[in-house]
């Protein structure tokens, strides 16, 4: 069930009133953030970002297992992202025909494109909060 923030939400709507798509962004992205908050509280902002940037594009299910494996490994620490769990992963590296990249090359790439300090995300640091 959609939240009240929400309730105009429809396929007519989504076209003609894009308030209402960005409305749903924020509420999807709250919705991510609070589950690696639970599971691991005091996590760091950028980390929580960097999780749900790779649960929205990768699933929050791999995401778990990426984290599992990591904590599997000496030395990494699986609530962090960053040199950690991001070199760790489940998802196959064997390149997608038509793609020319693997689901983890996908994956982890769009991380570095918009998680990192240094990425292309500075210019958007006064909307993001973090």
């Amino acid at each position: 069930m959609a939240p009240s923030a929400l309730e105009d939400l429809d396929w007519q709507s989504v076209y003609e009133r894009p308030e209402l798509s960005v409305r749903a962004a924020i509420i999807k992205l709250r919705g991510c953030d609070a589950r690696p908050q639970a599971l691991s509280p005091g996590l760091d902002a950028l980390v929580r970002v960097a999780f749900c940037d790779a649960a929205y594009n990768g699933g929050w299910s791999h995401l778990q297992q990426d984290r599992q494996l990591c904590a599997m490994q000496r030395g990494c620490d699986a609530d962090q992202w960053f040199g950690h769990v991001e070199l760790h992963s489940v998802k196959s590296r064997e390149k997608w025909q038509g793609y020319g990249q693997s689901a983890y090359d996908i994956n982890r790439e769009h991380g570095r494109n918009t998680v990192p300090l240094y990425s292309r995300r500075m210019k958007y640091l006064p909307w993001l909060g973090v």
